[in-house]
């Protein structure tokens, strides 16, 4: 009976531990998210596909 309590208490011990680093961890990052600012977007970049130069000379590799 004894080797069970000790069992027991022992998961609870792990058990407080577990809980207690977790909320320790969250405390701190909801902290830094919180006073972190995030970035204003400025003007979206042009992603659309350019012919440069090179790429102009590859195609004229392919095309031989």
């Amino acid at each position: 009976m004894k080797d069970r309590q000790t069992q027991q208490q022992r998961r609870a011990l792990l058990k407080a531990f577990g809980l207690g680093a977790g909320s320790l961890a969250l405390a701190s990052g909801g902290a830094r998210a919180a006073l972190t600012p995030s970035p204003i977007p400025t003007a979206q970049p042009d992603t659309r596909f350019r012919v440069t130069a090179h790429v102009q000379s590859y195609y004229q590799t392919l095309k031989d």
